[in-house]
């Protein structure tokens, strides 16, 4: 069984990953599509299958501190990897530990 665990992509803040997670997402799309893909590690031939299981497990989204302090950009821009997400046909799983944080800053 192939199992895939994300975490800590921050998608929304300033220290987000976006770019990389969203070229991520394209890899595991078109390793879908081809059925699998072999590459070389230690002059051996290894064949890399789409994940049957994809785990996300926590720091995903994060619209705390907004990229440019434009929430509405933020937002729009957070959520573009959640369609490739979707795309992809493995069965996808997410645990999010809740966690309180404290902001002093008040959204007008």
């Amino acid at each position: 069984m192939s199992v895939i665990a994300v975490s800590d992509v921050h998608l929304g803040s300033k220290k987000s990953n976006h770019k990389e997670f969203s070229k991520f997402l394209d890899w595991l799309v078109a390793l879908e599509k081809e059925g699998g893909k072999t590459v070389k590690s230690c002059r051996k031939e290894i064949l890399l299958k789409p994940p049957e299981k994809l785990i996300l497990l926590g720091g995903i989204l994060e619209l705390w501190s907004p990229e440019d302090e434009d929430i509405k950009y933020t937002v729009q821009r957070s959520i573009e990897p959640f369609g490739k997400l979707a795309s992809l046909k493995c069965e996808k799983f997410s645990y999010w530990a809740i966690t309180m944080r404290i902001s002093l800053t008040i959204w007008m």
